[in-house]
């Protein structure tokens, strides 16, 4: 199976804009500049540090939900 190379950072902004509404992760200038950073320019070391805020499990949830 191909998928593109951004397709897992739609999941990481789904999850990252589910965690603000559930209070799990608080909304700062640094995660809002690196989710553009991880979407505009397909950033792999911004998608990291926005993984490693919201944490792989919770990722795994919103896309098995």
């Amino acid at each position: 199976m191909m998928y593109a190379a951004s397709l897992p950072k739609l999941a990481i902004l789904l999850a990252a804009f589910q965690s603000f509404e559930d209070g799990s992760l608080q909304e700062t200038p640094q995660i809002k500049t690196d989710m553009i950073e991880m979407i505009r320019r397909s950033d792999n070391f911004a998608a990291s540090q926005v993984v490693a805020r919201i944490g792989l499990q919770k990722i795994a949830r919103v896309i098995l939900d």
